[in-house]
């Protein structure tokens, strides 16, 4: 039956196994070949049939091994170590010790079975250390008395215990592979909480200086006023407890509204919203929007929400643009997740020229939206690539908004 070659990483660690396994035993043939030389003059023609028959085996179990099927070489080598020491323990003399070699064949065995394979695996344990212990009773049946029953019993001791020792190694063995999925899964966590989702799953994988375009996004700009008085007034460790809770509080409104945060610059705090960054089907445009605007107003509300409570004065302005961007991971040491384009600059024109508490919105992410049923205060602003308009919403406006968003439904 034709198997297929070698294609997930386990089966490949198999096969590199099999194949290490391989070239060490004709290496040990080759280092031992004046002895064998030596034996086969000196005794019948079956140990040159059967050195001849098991180094062409070795040589089919190595053929195998580059085709890449590992399950008929791994097959191949255990029968042929098998057969080879058995014959071998037959024909030469007793006092080699050769049956011994049938132990390393038992503790080895479990390292070219998956783990789904158990059962052909402890088969083929149990057969080897059978097989040793049938062939040293054999050559000690001439003994007799204390010695006889001691030696019988030592074979018998050697035999369970090179099962043991192999238990042992796939117990071992089995908790490190799941104490190192556990950290993988931890790792894969943490990953997914810096990098959106089409960059950390499989097959888009995304090396440090490359990037990829994202058609519809949406950009936030947030930024405090006045922070170089709040500094002076509140201090740099007063100043980073302030950050510290709203940065939290921001967060955690973007977790629950599917906007992913992409970095802050002091008091300045940048998020984004696309299809590709939250791994959810393709949206519309104007649903983009609609969530961004409702973030913002969740800010707008969290900075009124922090100045009642603290009594200090926090006024944010807010930016939002809408198009394509470029996303990908820059830096090679401590590298991190960005975006990058002209509706990003854009985006952080508007939160420049925006009013304190009040957002502006870029006139291509404005042209999204549904006709209102109120009317936004239109602003002119001036770009490098020259004058434009933006629409300014309150917090009132966004409100409205969503209110009209809930009647449509």
């Amino acid at each position: 039956m034709y198997q297929s070659p070698a294609r997930s990483a386990t089966e490949r660690h198999i096969l590199n196994q099999i194949q290490a396994t391989t070239r060490l035993v004709l290496i040990c043939l080759f280092l031992q070949l004046p002895f064998a030389v030596y034996l086969l003059l000196a005794s019948t023609p079956l140990a040159l049939f059967n050195l001849s028959v098991h180094c062409a085996a070795l040589g089919v179990t190595y053929w195998l091994c580059v085709r890449q099927l590992w399950r008929p070489a791994r097959d191949l080598l255990l029968t042929g170590f098998l057969t080879f020491i058995t014959w071998a323990t037959l024909i030469w003399p007793a006092g080699l010790a050769i049956p011994y070699f049938l132990l390393l064949g038992s503790v080895t065995c479990g390292f070219f079975f998956r783990n789904s394979e158990r059962l052909p695996q402890r088969v083929w344990a149990v057969t080897f250390a059978s097989v040793f212990v049938a062939l040293r009773i054999r050559h000690i049946e001439t003994s007799h008395g204390l010695y006889h029953i001691v030696t019988i019993s030592n074979t018998v001791l050697l035999a369970v215990a090179s099962l043991l020792i192999l238990h042992c190694l796939q117990t071992h063995t089995s908790r490190r592979w799941q104490s190192m999925a556990s950290r993988q899964q931890a790792l894969q966590a943490q990953l997914s909480a810096l990098l959106p989702p089409f960059l950390t799953t499989r097959g888009n994988t995304c090396e440090p200086g490359q990037s990829r375009p994202m058609d519809s996004c949406v950009v936030l700009f947030a930024d405090l006023t006045g922070f170089r008085q709040l500094t002076d007034q509140l201090g740099d460790e007063g100043v980073f407890a302030l950050l510290h809770t709203l940065y939290r509080r921001f967060d955690e409104r973007a977790l629950h509204a599917g906007i992913r945060r992409i970095k802050t610059n002091g008091d300045e705090y940048m998020a984004a919203i696309s299809p590709e960054l939250t791994g959810l089907p393709e949206e519309q445009t104007t649903t983009l929007t609609r969530q961004m605007l409702s973030f913002a107003r969740g800010l707008l509300h969290d900075c009124e929400y922090v100045a009642a409570n603290t009594d200090i004065p926090v006024n944010i302005r807010i930016g939002v643009a809408a198009g394509p961007v470029r996303a990908g991971v820059i830096g090679n040491q401590r590298s991190s997740f960005d975006i990058w384009g002209r509706t990003v600059n854009l985006a952080s024109m508007l939160e420049q020229l925006c009013e304190p508490n009040r957002v502006l919105l870029s006139d291509s992410a404005y042209h999204t939206l549904p006709p209102l049923p109120f009317n936004l205060k239109r602003r002119a602003v001036f770009l490098p690539n020259g004058p434009a308009r933006a629409w300014q919403f309150t917090a009132a406006a966004i409100d409205a908004l969503g209110n009209c968003r809930h009647n449509a439904a």
